[in-house]
C-alpha cells in the first residue's frame, strides 16, 4: 500500500507529460475549411499538412502528396539538376587545372605561340615536299606527253589514212605507242603523293585555327576567373551564363 502511494503520483505526472506532449494535425481544404485532428484527418490526405502541439507551436509541415503529372515534373527536375551538377563539377575541375597551369595571361600566349610556331613549322616542312613533289610531276608529266602526243599523231595518220583509202578508220593499221606500265605507276604515285600533301596542308590549317582559338578561350577563362567568376560557371556559346556554380560551403558572398 505503501508503494502504491509512492508510484501514483509519478504515474500521474506520466500520464499528464503525455497528454501535454501529444500534438494536433491541421490542413485547410479548397474551400478554405480548416481541420483539427489528434490524428490525420481524412479532409488532409491530399492536402499539405502542419503538425502542432497543444500550445500552438509548429512542430513540422508535410507536403501533400504529389500528383502523377507533379511527379513527372519532379522527375525530369531531378534528372535535369543532375545533369547540370555534373557540368559543374567538370568545370570546376577545367577551372582549377586552368588556375594551377597558368599564373597570368601572358603565359597563355607564350605556350600558344609555341604551338603554332610547331604548325608553322610542319607546313614549310610540306611546302618544301610538294616543291620537290611538283618537279618529279612535270617530269613525269613530260614524259607521258610523248606517249600522248605519239597517240594523237597516230590517230591522226590512222583517219588520213583510212580516208585515202576509202576504209574505216579502225580498219587501219598503224603502230601506237604505248604508256609503259611503269611509267604510268609512277605517275599515279606522284600524283597521289601530292594529293595527300595537300589534303595534309588543309588541316594542319584547320589545326592552326583551332589551337589559336582554344588558347584565347582558355585566355578568356583565366581572365574571368581571376576577376571573380566561380570556379565550375558553365558558360554557352556567346559567353554568357548557362549555370550558376554555388557558392562553396564555409565561403562568404
Amino acid at each position: 500500500m505503501t508503494v502504491s502511494r509512492i508510484l501514483l503520483p509519478v504515474l500521474l505526472c506520466m500520464i499528464a507529460s503525455v497528454h501535454a506532449q501529444s500534438t494536433l494535425f491541421r490542413c485547410v481544404d479548397d474551400k478554405g475549411v480548416t481541420y483539427f485532428g489528434e490524428t490525420m484527418p481524412a479532409a488532409c490526405a491530399k492536402k499539405d499538412v502542419t503538425e502542432i502541439s497543444k500550445q500552438g507551436r509548429t512542430i513540422r509541415k508535410l507536403d501533400a502528396p504529389l500528383t502523377p503529372e507533379q511527379q513527372k515534373a519532379k522527375a525530369e527536375a531531378d534528372a535535369k539538376q543532375r545533369e547540370n551538377d555534373k557540368k559543374v563539377a567538370e568545370q570546376r575541375q577545367k577551372d582549377l587545372a586552368l588556375l594551377g597551369t597558368y599564373g597570368a595571361e601572358r603565359e597563355i600566349d607564350v605556350i600558344r605561340d609555341k604551338d603554332v610556331a610547331q604548325i608553322e613549322q610542319r607546313r614549310k616542312f610540306l611546302e618544301a615536299r610538294i616543291v620537290d613533289v611538283d618537279a618529279r610531276l612535270e617530269k613525269v608529266n613530260n614524259q607521258m606527253e610523248f606517249y600522248v602526243a605519239g597517240k594523237r599523231k597516230t590517230a591522226k595518220a590512222k583517219i588520213a589514212e583510212a580516208a585515202k583509202d576509202g576504209k574505216d578508220a579502225k580498219d587501219s593499221k598503224s603502230s601506237e605507242r604505248e604508256v609503259p606500265a611503269q611509267l604510268q605507276a609512277d605517275f599515279d604515285r606522284v600524283t597521289s603523293d601530292r594529293g595527300n600533301l595537300v589534303l595534309e596542308l588543309t588541316r594542319l590549317d584547320a589545326d592552326k585555327k583551332t589551337t589559336i582559338a582554344r588558347y584565347d578561350g582558355e585566355k578568356d577563362r583565366f581572365r574571368r576567373l581571376k576577376g571573380g567568376m566561380r570556379p565550375g560557371t558553365v558558360l554557352d556559346e556567346q559567353g554568357n551564363v548557362l549555370i550558376e556554380a554555388p557558392i562553396p560551403k564555409g565561403a562568404s558572398r
